[in-house]
């Protein structure tokens, strides 16, 4: 089995200084790059997020391995869906 040479939250150190800052400042020069920033980062996570939600078909499968996987992107997928709707201020029973 391949171990990730860096954790998870170096990986997203990485992924974020790539991209830039998206946090706006009020000054409108800045908040320009910043907007098109996370924009760019909004389209990562859009290919990332495709990424996991082609697994959870897996949770279907008989075979151990493919079945985990997919109850665990299901499982992601529920969990941040409860926190976009308290967000949201949503309900979870729509």
């Amino acid at each position: 089995m391949n171990k990730p040479k860096l954790s998870s939250s170096q990986l997203a150190d990485v992924l974020l200084s790539l991209i830039g800052d998206i946090e706006p400042t009020g000054d409108s020069f800045e908040d320009h790059d910043r907007l098109y920033n996370l924009l760019k980062f909004q389209d990562v996570l859009d290919i990332l997020l495709d990424e996991m939600y082609y697994i959870c078909p897996y949770s279907e499968n008989t075979e151990y391995s493919m079945k985990e996987a997919g109850n665990t992107a299901v499982n992601w997928f529920e969990e941040k869906q409860k926190w976009i709707n308290g967000f949201l201020g949503e309900d979870d029973d729509r």
